[in-house]
């Protein structure tokens, strides 16, 4: 990152690397910001990556889009002029792309004027700089220092990178100064001149140039007449050195100031109406005095200059210049984004062709996933002349494109005022889903909604509604009832009995069956006469898993898709579960999408960790964390995965470390997701023998949820009764116990009640009664697919039938338990096992981990995908990881597997005792 002010040097450092790049041989990917092309999405990118990409063959191109690369083909179609295809690239797609293109040796990306950048193409920056050193590829990046208003962009963002080292381009000395003017000045000259520029080297050199254009020698006497041409007046002195030059020249500078830098020679020369040749010579003659470079495409030398001839040319004729520059463009087929740009600064005009480009470009901006660039569109076609369903529609656009960036409130806004002019009851019902889509979990926000939709309902019931709206309808009408806290009641009911019986066959009936769900599991707020055990939400849930494509497809901030895996882990439907995980592995690599490989994954997590797959477990929720990006929901959630995972192998100290990268401190936000953290934080303090803290982060868990206890979350209820027994709470324990007890038989899963016989056999201070709850407790647990609760329950009767006394006995439930716990990979529990059998007489040798047991979760998955013949990038591309990273978990596996190739790998792997990938 190269920051300075304008002029202090920035742009010359970056061509000086630029020539020392291109005489090592080092491919270079050139780009610049521009001031008006800034909304234009992946517009930098695409300059950087387009000369490559058209230079190459169409092997070449082949290769270049193979593997996850693919993603970015569709993304950069109409930058680089490949064919376009439905579906966006993302983020991951661009950066195996130039992982490809670095294959045929390193590359340099060199960026300048980065505060012109587009959103888009800084946001993939960003991306980008936390892998770069994965791959034989520089980058650098030149900008202005941030303002205020940039404190919050993705500039921002990548400035503050810890990948990133920042460059301050110091001013000249004094010394400098007067080296550069060189011995016709004298020193008092020297000294004025440094004191007028403050040492910033384009000041200086228009300066001088100026000084020299006037026949100034640079004498101690002429000091005093450095202010009157100094900075403040290089626009006189820029608009003076145009005067003298021949008109053709003049009108280019104006169209160039227009059009913006990197603008075409022919289409600047176009719009300053000068014929091909004129245009030449104009262009020549603007080089020559220094106020423009010439390589390909025009650009001015520094943006004071740029600024010096645009304040030269009269609000009319600029508005009329940007007005020809889009009718010039139009006629050239550019993209509408490209004539859109000079719309967005043009009055508006009244035409229906003006509203039609400026809505196409803001749906090309929103189809490469860059929804910030399309927001501005919308809002200029707003100033069009619209008709009422026009505006509506446009509103519509910005409120779905302002909700995809981020903007919230606005999108409301928007949204709000679509609903007040829509005539159309289904074009009504249309903007009510959306808006309850971002309104979030405001219950005075949801009250208002609940009147609307009830209203548009009403007058709806009569039409031949579309099913799919029909039921987005209602159940937009569910969750701001449930939101609000209030409605009618015998409406809700009506709508979630009608919910429940819908079959699941289709993708907007999976959604609704997903969204009374999220409602049941999440809000906790439906009738529970409706579904209110494992058996009644499980079926809802295997319904609502048959087509949940179009709701994983939608992305990770869509609570749903989380509820629907919630009720089916709680409900035991774990088989269902997994095949949900796994679709949704598949569409976050389809997209390309790191948050849902990161969601996706630490579902799995939770998953294999109850089956009792502590290895499979770990590597998931190590893989979720790894791909997650720092700081999102997503990366809290894979380190709470991770956290639980290593508390349930026994290694508590790295549970704690897990749990320290959450970062969220000692105060957990009030935010429905980051109940997960608190669970987590109790069962962690619990299994360290902090008791009191453990009690109090249950208190607040049972405040956020209004009291309301239920069976699926039984584990929690069990674990604060371990701290009330640890603390002497004997007057607690029994009466929690007991309720616990029946919130299980009430929920009706083999493993709620299997847990809660555990816990009071466990606790229980009767040697007779401990055996025979532990006993039953068995009997429940082999019923349940949570393989890891029954391995401890086996442990904790063995443990009690020898402490009874009852030593032979108590070897079988033992040596079960210990072989059980190896194979879950709970080592602090089969070490439990291991001292538990040596008390009873049975003595096993405490075994080394070695060879394929000494992986690593994450080895030991490399090293797997590595033995089926997957390459290193084919592995990095589907874990959403880099080479680098690939490589260097292999270069441990082989040390640790005592191998040199890797087609030593599957013998290698082919461990009896290791857990399958």
């Amino acid at each position: 990152m190269i920051e300075g002010e304008p002029g202090i040097g920035k742009t010359a450092l970056l061509q000086l690397a630029r020539e020392d790049a291109t005489e090592t041989g080092v491919r270079v990917l050139d780009g610049c910001g521009v001031e008006l092309e800034a909304g234009f999405a992946f517009g930098v990118l695409g300059q950087c990556l387009d000369p490559a990409i058209r230079a190459a063959d169409q092997a070449e191109r082949r290769r270049l889009f193979s593997g996850a690369a693919a993603l970015a083909e569709p993304l950069l179609a109409d930058l680089v002029g490949l064919d376009p295809e439905a579906s966006f690239g993302a983020l991951h797609g661009l950066y195996w792309l130039l992982a490809n293109l670095c294959q045929s040796g390193p590359a340099l990306i060199a960026v300048d004027d980065a505060h012109w950048a587009d959103e888009a193409s800084l946001r993939f920056f960003a991306y980008l700089v936390r892998r770069v050193d994965s791959l034989p590829l520089a980058l650098m990046v030149a900008t202005r220092p941030a303002g205020e208003k940039e404190e919050n962009s993705a500039l921002s963002g990548l400035l503050a990178d810890p990948g990133s080292q920042l460059l301050l381009p110091a001013a000249l000395s004094g010394l400098a100064v007067a080296q550069l003017i060189g011995n016709e000045a004298e020193d008092t000259f020297s000294r004025a001149c440094h004191s007028a520029t403050g040492g910033n080297p384009f000041l200086l050199d228009q300066l001088l140039r100026a000084l020299r254009e006037e026949g100034v020698p640079f004498t101690a006497a002429n000091a005093r007449l450095v202010e009157t041409v100094a900075p403040p007046q290089v626009a006189r002195a820029t608009r003076a050195r145009l005067d003298r030059l021949e008109p053709a020249a003049a009108a280019l500078a104006g169209a160039l100031a227009v059009l913006g830098d990197h603008a075409a020679l022919d289409l600047a020369a176009e719009l300053a109406g000068l014929a091909p040749d004129e245009g030449v010579q104009a262009a020549e003659s603007l080089t020559r005095v220094g106020l423009v470079d010439f390589d390909r495409v025009l650009r001015f030398r520094h943006p004071l200059l740029r600024a010096a001839v645009d304040t030269s040319i009269t609000p009319l004729e600029r508005d009329a210049a940007h007005r020809k520059a889009a009718s010039v463009l139009r006629e050239r087929d550019a993209p509408p984004e490209q004539i859109a740009l000079h719309l967005l600064v043009a009055t508006p005009s009244g035409s229906v062709t003006d509203e039609r480009t400026l809505r196409d470009a803001a749906a090309r901006a929103a189809h490469r996933g860059a929804p910030a660039s399309a927001v501005p569109f919308l809002r200029r076609a707003l100033e069009e002349a619209l008709t009422r369903e026009d505006r509506v529609d446009v509103l519509l656009e910005l409120g779905d494109a302002e909700r995809a960036a981020g903007k919230l409130p606005n999108a409301a806004e928007h949204l709000r005022e679509a609903v007040r002019l829509a005539d159309d009851p289904i074009i009504r019902a249309r903007a009510l889903v959306e808006l309850d889509r971002t309104i979030g979990p405001d219950p005075a926000a949801h009250q208002e909604l609940l009147a609307l939709l009830a209203d548009t309902i009403d007058r709806t019931s009569t039409l031949e509604l579309d099913r799919d709206l029909e039921l987005r309808l209602k159940g937009a009408f569910l969750t701001a009832a449930f939101t609000a806290g209030s409605a009618d009641r015998s409406r809700v009911s009506e709508i979630a009995a009608e919910f429940a019986k819908l079959p699941g066959d289709t993708p907007s009936e999976s959604i609704a069956l997903c969204g009374l769900l999220e409602s049941i599991v999440q809000r906790g707020r439906l009738d529970p006469n409706l579904a209110s055990n494992a058996s009644e939400i499980g079926s809802l849930a295997e319904r609502a898993a048959y087509h949940a494509d179009e709701l994983l497809a939608a992305g990770v901030r869509d609570s749903r898709a989380h509820g629907l895996l919630l009720a089916l882990r709680w409900t035991d439907h774990l088989d269902a579960a997994e095949r949900v995980t796994d679709q949704w592995t598949e569409i976050a690599h389809r997209q390309g999408s790191e948050e849902a490989f990161a969601a996706a994954r630490m579902h799995s997590a939770h998953l294999n960790r109850m089956r009792g797959r502590l290895r499979h477990a770990e590597a998931d929720a190590e893989a979720a964390t790894a791909a997650a990006p720092p700081g999102s929901v997503s990366f809290v959630m894979a380190c709470v995965a991770l956290t639980d995972c290593l508390i349930s192998k026994g290694d508590l100290a790295a549970a704690q470390a897990a749990y320290d990268a959450i970062g969220l401190g000692e105060q957990i936000p009030p935010f429905p997701p980051y109940n997960g953290v608190l669970t987590v934080r109790l069962e962690l303090r619990c299994a360290m023998g902090q008791h009191a803290a453990a009690l109090a982060d249950y208190e607040e868990l049972t405040r956020r949820s209004g009291g309301r206890r239920s069976g699926a979350n039984v584990a929690g209820i069990l674990t604060a009764i371990e701290s009330h027994h640890a603390l002497g709470h004997q007057d607690v324990v029994k009466p929690e116990l007991d309720q616990a007890l029946t919130l299980a038989h009430q929920w009706g899963t083999p493993s709620a009640i299997g847990s809660v016989m555990r816990a009071r056999g466990r606790l229980a201070s009767d040697p007779t009664q401990s055996i025979e709850d532990l006993h039953t407790a068995i009997a429940y647990l082999e019923r349940s697919p949570r393989r890891l609760v029954h391995t401890r329950a086996l442990v904790d009767l063995g443990s009690a039938l020898r402490r009874a006394g009852r030593r032979s006995d108590a070897r079988e439930p033992l040596r079960a338990g210990y072989e059980l716990a190896r194979e879950c990979g709970a080592d602090g529990l089969a070490e439990t096992a291991r001292l538990e059998l040596a008390a009873s007489g049975v003595r096993l040798r405490r075994e080394r981990l070695t060879g394929a047991e000494s992986l690593t979760a994450s080895e030991r998955r490399i090293a797997d995908l590595a033995a089926t013949g997957a390459s290193n990038a084919e592995i990095a591309q589907a874990l959403f990881v880099t080479v680098k990273t690939v490589e260097m978990h292999l270069t441990h596996a082989y040390r640790k597997l005592d191998i040199t190739k890797r087609a030593e790998l599957p013998n290698a792997l082919a461990d009896p005792t290791a857990q399958p990938a």
